[in-house]
């Protein structure tokens, strides 16, 4: 038996078999090459082609997550197709094509990067996050681009998912019903794949040393004590089965109290409100139950940006 320690993502106990998957994100970013044999006119005219795919590929992903995880955490698919349609970065990704003469493959690497690199530098956990976001569009730029992707096999038993790391679309895009959890190497509690994990009840850790031999062996997910248990023993294995039978009663009692009125012992009935640092967490406060936003951490608009949202975003965040 081995204990490993990682940061809990998602509460919950899972019990099950690890399929362990690898994805080479490097091998499909240099599929193409570096230069290209292509005019940058054509190159410009292949990731526009992209771009546009790309944006019809989003709007199938949010139909998918508002019918799977609800129309609060599908927003999360919003802030991608802003990023799709902000003028700079697609800018950017056209002038390094014309400017240094690289396939549109390469170009939008090259941005990502740079916009990594800038995201990174400020020491916010909530932004560094936004990391994933940045990667999830451009891989699926790239994918377009270079034909060439690393698809997730099909689930076809109920397993404990490890992989290096996992991005909003492809959680979104996975076979709930077999997805007992999710152990990534790579990620954080902030991430809009570990809200999705949230709003689908999977449990989820991140920062794993995975290796290919955790293929196919049996485990325990703890997302509350953040532990991956591989091998465990027969009393282990009983203990985390009757935690997990204790879990689950209490899941379905918390279920029925959802629907209660919020009155104190002598009758007087109240709001019980939420607080929350960004319209996404909106998803969680209506399943819970909440009346209503108690603080909402308005700050949260100005980070990460050259400049002040204007009105009309703010306005939107606030009527969201």
């Amino acid at each position: 038996m081995r204990k490993i320690s990682a940061t809990g993502c998602v509460d919950g106990i899972a019990i099950g078999r690890i399929l362990y998957f690898k994805k080479n994100r490097a091998r499909t970013e240099e599929a193409a090459g570096e230069y290209s044999h292509r005019s940058p006119a054509e190159e410009i005219e292949r990731f526009r082609a992209a771009a546009e795919a790309c944006g019809a590929q989003l709007n199938n992903l949010y139909e998918t997550a508002q019918a799977t995880v609800g129309k609060e955490s599908a927003a999360i698919f919003d802030v991608h197709r802003m990023l799709l349609e902000d003028h700079g970065f697609l800018s950017d990704i056209e002038e390094a094509i014309r400017i240094k003469g690289v396939t549109a493959e390469r170009a939008v690497s090259l941005v990502k990067e740079k916009l990594t690199e800038r995201f990174l530098s400020i020491k916010d956990d909530y932004l560094n996050a936004r990391v994933d976001d940045l990667s999830d569009i451009c891989m699926q730029l790239i994918g377009h681009l270079s034909g060439k992707s690393t698809p997730f096999p099909k689930l076809t038993q109920p397993v404990i998912l490890v992989c290096d790391d996992l991005l909003p679309s492809e959680t979104v895009s996975l076979d709930k019903e077999n997805l007992l959890a999710i152990v990534t190497d790579h990620g954080s509690a902030n991430s809009h794949t570990s809200i999705l994990a949230r709003s689908l009840g999977i449990p989820s850790l991140v920062g794993v040393r995975s290796t290919p031999d955790f293929d196919g062996r049996c485990a325990v997910v703890d997302g509350e004590a953040g532990l991956l248990i591989l091998d465990p023993t027969e009393d282990v294995l009983s203990s985390y089965r009757q935690k997990k039978e204790q879990e689950t009663k209490e899941f379905h009692l918390l279920q029925k109290l959802k629907s209660e009125s919020t009155i104190t012992a002598d009758g007087i009935p109240f709001c019980l409100m939420a607080n929350i640092g960004r319209p996404e967490d909106m998803a969680q406060v209506l399943d819970l139950g909440a009346d209503g936003i108690g603080l909402f951490r308005t700050e949260f608009l100005f980070l990460g940006q050259d400049t002040c949202p204007s009105e009309e975003e703010q306005f939107l965040a606030y009527r969201s």
